[in-house]
């Protein structure tokens, strides 16, 4: 038996259909067009700020001056300033600490003087300050102290960076509706996936966001001296990359770890625990191309290496040893941001030197932290 259908009926479902799409559409417009008008004020806001930077850059020193290696007590963690002044050379912290707009008045009024943040960018202030001849890091010092107690004489540049980071990064937090610039501007993911060997399983882990990436350097059978760009997938795999057991069939897995999010900077730890004894040496690549894969779609990023440092004796077991080398072994290499032009400071002296001759320098050295800009 055949339904009879009312063509009113019909015609009305039709309509309201119809009156439906248009209505989402309108909707979807209205959307895009305030998405659209959103962009263009965050594109004038940036301009006008780039503007202003530019401006205020003029008064200011091109590179930052704080003490590496000043004659102190043991007591003293020499590795610290090293640390303070790669970040004083990145354009987002200069920036951050030099502009005076509103919306940063703001968040240190919210935050008052007992926070880090305001230590820190009072710091980075005067390192770019022309009249300030030899600014004082003692506050920023006392604070990392009094917060880490025993961690204050780490000796892993990874760890400061990232204890530093964290802390602007919570701090910031605390004050609602302020752009975080160190979530936006340093945190990486990194997608984790378990694979069984036996059935070919691939189980996803939840992403972890970093804002310093270990490279777990592993000792070779031999000399080895590989290009970063070649090795990066490899070196990865460090201390997340434990066995399982699979949830299909019970086999065995192991983890893959790729880069699944990038933000405009890009900092690498080299993690010699596996290489103790320096075996593993490899070629700093610049630019350095990545492809990152988002569902269906692919997404290629090219890096520039703007700051390494050097030569910092990490040891897990011996904190002394580490004291004694890093008091005066530490070298600093990079690029300013400023001037485009290239540096190293070694045995307390800047030198300019080409590019080439700055890539040379820093695989002819042991790098612990590197640090890659988007281009």
């Amino acid at each position: 038996m055949i339904e009879n259908i009312d063509d009113n009926e019909i015609r009305k479902k039709l309509e309201n259909i119809n009156e439906k799409i248009k209505e989402s559409l309108t909707n979807i417009s209205k959307e895009v067009g305030k998405n659209i008008e959103e962009a263009k004020q965050q594109i004038k806001n940036r301009v006008r700020q780039k503007h202003n930077f530019n401006k205020i850059l003029k008064e200011y020193r091109e590179i930052p001056n704080i003490q590496l290696m000043p004659n102190l007590e043991n007591d003293f963690n020499y590795i610290l300033n090293p640390v303070l002044f790669c970040l004083a050379n990145l354009e987002i912290i200069t920036q951050f600490s030099l502009l005076d707009d509103q919306e940063r008045k703001e968040l240190m009024k919210k935050l008052g003087n007992d926070y880090f943040i305001t230590k820190f960018i009072d710091l980075m202030e005067k390192m770019r300050n022309k009249n300030i001849p030899n600014p004082s890091y003692n506050l920023v010092h006392q604070h990392l102290k009094t917060l880490n107690l025993n961690n204050y004489m780490n000796q892993d540049p990874a760890f400061i960076i990232n204890s530093i980071l964290t802390l602007i990064q919570n701090e910031i937090n605390i004050a609602n509706n302020y752009p975080n610039i160190i979530t936006n501007y340093f945190s990486t993911t990194l997608n984790i996936e378990k694979n069984c060997h036996r059935c070919g399983g691939v189980v996803q882990i939840s992403p972890i966001d970093k804002l310093v990436v270990d490279l777990f350097l592993r000792e070779p059978d031999v000399a080895a001296d590989e290009a970063l760009q070649s090795i990066l997938i490899n070196l990865l795999m460090g201390e997340e990359n434990k066995k399982g057991t699979c949830i299909y069939c019970s086999g065995v897995t192991d983890n893959t770890i790729m880069i699944g999010g990038l933000k405009k900077y890009l900092i690498f730890n080299l993690n010699r625990k596996h290489d103790v004894f320096h075996r593993m040496k490899f070629t700093c690549s610049d630019p350095l191309k990545l492809e990152i894969k988002k569902g269906i779609e692919e997404y290629k990023y090219e890096y520039e290496l703007i700051s390494v440092l050097t030569d910092v004796h990490v040891d897990y077991y011996d904190q002394q040893i580490n004291l004694e080398q890093n008091r005066t072994n530490v070298k600093v290499f990079f690029k300013n941001f400023i001037n485009d032009n290239y540096y190293m400071k070694i045995n307390g002296k800047y030198e300019e030197v080409s590019q080439q001759v700055f890539h040379e320098e820093i695989n002819r050295h042991k790098p612990n932290i590197l640090i890659y800009k988007r281009i």
